[in-house]
């Protein structure tokens, strides 16, 4: 007898239970039982034949509803992979429901260092975060920082908590060691640490402002993002040392926060690499 994997009793149903639902539904149904496989495949070590078991209970579910499968099952746990996401986006868009962006599958990683103890950043570059209202873009930029190596993130009383379910969906883990400060006085913290030889640079586009690549970046800094909908608050604007921007060159004059730090981001460390070459 073959071992099915546990929670997978999707598959199980029988050909009038599964017609007994709405056709959205149905579909729904599919897609979750493959999410479910998807999930076991990436916690657990399943052999191709417990694989091949379910995958023909759900090849027989799509023979009713007329759908066409593979005449083959996968072959390798990548190929599985791929398998499990296509056919689960395929029963999604037939719900006619959509997907939101942090409905998606947990993606498939491989070569992450997953050491013990504190970070140790590779540069000395805190993000300071006045405004953010997105725990997604908050989950976003904790992972960029880690891809980095910088220092963490100082958020203001108004930023979600990093032990917010989105900003640790977004962050994909780093949320667990990535430093993220939540002082009582954002801005008397930073004064403490311009005490400190922080230099405060804002990104945003201003009459001003400098391009962000032909700026020498500090090597000791602080980089503050403004909100998602304003951009830098007043008092950001005038506590930055620096304002630099990111040139546009198309009709839009913003990029999402998220993608400007990462764009932000990537240039200092070049920066920093080239001084250190």
């Amino acid at each position: 007898m073959v071992n099915e994997p546990a929670n997978l009793s999707v598959f199980n149903m029988t050909q009038a239970r599964l017609f007994s639902l709405p056709p959205a539904r149905r579909h729904k149904w599919l897609a979750r039982g493959l999410a479910g496989l998807y999930q076991a495949l990436l916690e657990t070590d399943l052999t191709q034949t417990s694989l091949e078991f379910t995958w023909a209970k759900y090849q027989k579910a799509c023979g009713w509803l007329g759908l066409e499968v593979e005449a083959n099952p996968p072959l390798s746990k990548g190929a599985w992979f791929e398998w499990l996401a296509d056919h689960f986006h395929r029963h999604q868009a037939l719900t006619g429901l959509g997907l939101p962006e942090d409905q998606l599958l947990h993606p498939v990683i491989q070569g992450d260092r997953l050491e013990a103890g504190p970070w140790q950043p590779r540069y000395p570059v805190w993000v300071a975060l006045e405004k953010i209202r997105s725990a997604f873009n908050l989950g976003s930029i904790l992972r960029s920082i880690d891809a980095l190596g910088f220092a963490g993130v100082i958020l203001g009383p108004q930023s979600p908590p990093p032990a917010h379910n989105q900003v640790r969906k977004a962050a994909m883990g780093t949320a667990g060691w990535i430093p993220a400060l939540q002082p009582a006085d954002f801005w008397g913290h930073l004064s403490r640490m311009e005490t400190e030889g922080f230099r405060l640079i804002g990104l945003e586009r201003t009459q001003n402002s400098l391009s962000y690549r032909r700026y020498p970046w500090p090597r000791k800094l602080v980089l503050l993002l403004g909100n998602e909908e304003y951009g830098l608050s007043q008092q950001a604007l005038v506590r930055s040392q620096v304002l630099v921007h990111l040139p546009m060159a198309g009709r839009k004059n913003s990029l999402n926060l998220a993608n400007a730090f990462c764009a932000v981001g990537f240039e200092l460390a070049h920066q920093f690499e080239v001084r250190d070459a």
